[in-house]
């Protein structure tokens, strides 16, 4: 993963559309581009897997999935998550019963897996899953791409990573 965000959905415990966390995958603070909260360093979020991190270049595309505000730092840097270990897990405290809007936010700047089938993982927020997740057929090479999910908080969002078909999760 790339970076991520926390957007409340409805009113229980912020407004609705208040973006409440922005983590940028092992890198350094990104300023907001919209008034919302900066993008920080994901590792207060990170309770397993994804010790290693790489950094690349600016993607040459950005996906229509990408809200326009998205700043362009959030791209240089990635955690991902080798074979060994424990599956790359985040935590986020939402209170119980709050409908949220995650946004995970993928690109794939390793150019070693730069064509479909290269890097195939699952990642699942809650109790919703994209089982064989492929960035690269999803958005194409060298191109960042944003997925979205809308789920209701037990008390903790989880994010998780598994590894799939090919490659690390990232």
């Amino acid at each position: 993963v790339i970076s991520g965000t926390v957007v409340f959905s409805g009113a229980a415990a912020a407004a609705p559309g208040d973006v409440v966390y922005r983590a940028n995958a092992a890198g350094g603070t990104v300023p907001s581009a919209d008034g919302g909260p900066d993008w920080v360093n994901d590792e207060q979020y990170l309770v397993a897997g994804g010790d290693d991190t790489a950094g690349h270049d600016q993607p040459s595309q950005i996906d229509p999935s990408v809200p326009d505000s998205t700043p362009a730092g959030i791209w240089t840097d990635e955690r991902w998550d080798p074979g060994s270990g424990d599956e790359m897990q985040y935590e986020f405290d939402v209170p119980d019963g709050q409908e949220v809007e995650v946004r995970l936010y993928f690109y794939d700047g390793y150019s070693g897996t730069s064509e479909p089938g290269d890097r195939v993982f699952d990642v699942s927020v809650e109790d919703q899953t994209i089982e064989n997740f492929d960035p690269i057929e999803a958005y194409g090479d060298d191109t960042g791409g944003m997925e979205s999910f809308t789920v209701t908080s037990d008390g903790t969002i989880d994010v998780d990573f598994d590894h799939g078909d090919a490659d690390n999760p990232q």
